[in-house]
């Protein structure tokens, strides 16, 4: 997807969307299902290394704080 194009555009109308509608609670969520929603739109091996990354970043810091 590139970021001049409609689908884009599209996807950043409904994020601002949905980021001004939620509560202050829920808003992380969205947002991390918008970026999930814009990493598979630009393949699934990208979507992969980010899901990778931010697991085992995750992972990183439950350890770190035990």
């Amino acid at each position: 997807m590139e970021i001049y194009s409609l689908q884009f555009l599209l996807l950043v109308v409904v994020a601002l969307i949905i980021y001004y509608t939620v509560g202050k609670k829920q808003l992380w969520i969205c947002l991390l299902i918008v970026s999930a929603l814009f990493y598979l739109w630009t393949g699934s091996g990208n979507f992969c290394y980010i899901f990778i990354t931010g697991f085992t970043t995750w992972l990183g810091a439950k350890y770190l704080t035990k």
